[in-house]
């Protein structure tokens, strides 16, 4: 028979408080493996490298939920790199928040001028409305995307991805029609100035 640890003596190899081994061995108890020694339970010494794997996973930023698939093998990929895929959903996260503010500033920006100058060009008004539909819609889907928790980071790392391509062609889309105001503006400017000073 191999070593048996005590949960004390696990925690001092790990060095992590005793409560910590407690609440692991509570909530991952089916992978485990331990004997009855007496009115007290002992760890067996293959306990000890998934004691070691969970403190580790969770040093790294994943959740329960993901300990869990790792320490069941549906997971494939080390620790590392289900890190390495969150911190990029969470950078993909962090430009189409940044992108999306961009583009309601950009929208209402050229709503207010149309308003101001009124300009009445056919089709831009109704251009602009379709597009801030399209920028609401897209923050509603960020915002669930937030509330979900999905079991594997890269599906969230496409969708981010999918989003950042469609934000790209909204921007794309308003700096045509911006430019296109702003053509519209200097030719009537150009009309209404006289022939002497065109």
């Amino acid at each position: 028979m191999g070593r048996l640890w005590t949960g004390i003596g696990i925690a001092r190899e790990l060095g992590i408080p005793e409560s910590t081994v407690r609440w692991y061995a509570k909530h991952f108890a089916a992978y485990l493996p331990r004997e009855t020694v007496g009115r007290q339970q002992r760890f067996r010494a293959e306990a000890l490298p998934v004691f070691r794997t969970i403190r580790e996973s969770f040093q790294t930023g994943m959740s329960q939920e993901e300990v869990q698939l790792l320490l069941e093998g549906k997971v494939g990929r080390p620790a590392a790199q289900l890190l390495q895929a969150r911190e990029e959903a969470t950078a993909a996260h962090r430009a189409t928040t940044a992108i999306v503010r961009e583009i309601r500033d950009l929208v209402g920006g050229i709503r207010n001028e149309v308003r101001r100058e009124h300009i009445l060009w056919e089709g831009i008004p109704g251009e602009l409305e379709r597009l801030h539909q399209q920028v609401e819609s897209l923050t509603r889907q960020m915002t669930a995307w937030q509330k979900q928790r999905a079991d594997q980071e890269s599906v969230q790392v496409h969708a981010q991805r999918e989003m950042l391509t469609t934000l790209t062609q909204v921007v794309e889309r308003l700096a045509q029609v911006e430019e296109g105001l702003r053509l519209r503006e200097k030719d009537e400017s150009s009309t209404r100035s006289p022939f002497w000073r065109r």
